[in-house]
């Protein structure tokens, strides 16, 4: 079984780590979940989610999901952030708080093989999933039919 050893680099990863909500499940796939510390620094992202705060009506639901979706927050880590953002700009001029660094857990989700998931690593995770079933890829033309 030399032929399934993968040796897991960056060039090959995402051909073996499918992201979970992009790409669905093949047979014998596992949900691996990786973790880490990560910071919300300045950036394009945090400008936007202080804007969203600020200015729009409605704004803080924008801001949630823009973290959720770019940042990989989950949706109570996001909100927590946000609350942060919020009372801080209570206090600070914008630029403080672009300055500041907020603090989170990065989390993201992959369908891979569990024998290619690391197992000496603290970050990772598999989580059990049952009662899934796997569809077998249709051609493009027999979807659109």
């Amino acid at each position: 079984m030399d032929e399934d050893k993968v040796e897991l680099n960056e060039e090959n990863f995402l051909k073996y780590f499918k992201e979970a909500g992009r790409f669905p499940p093949e047979k014998g796939d596992v949900l691996a979940v990786f973790k880490a510390c990560a910071e919300l620094v300045d950036g394009q992202l945090k400008q936007e989610v202080v804007r969203s705060l600020k200015e729009i009506e409605g704004g803080s639901r924008f801001a949630v999901q823009m973290l959720i979706k770019q940042s990989k927050m989950s949706y109570r880590e996001s909100i927590r952030i946000c609350k942060e953002i919020c009372t801080d700009l209570q206090s600070l001029d914008d630029n403080e708080v672009l300055n500041k660094p907020y603090k989170f857990v990065y989390e993201n989700k992959y369908f891979v093989r569990k024998d290619l998931v690391p197992t000496d690593s603290p970050h990772w995770e598999i989580v059990s999933l049952k009662n899934v079933t796997v569809s077998e890829k249709k051609a493009e033309e027999d979807v659109k039919n």
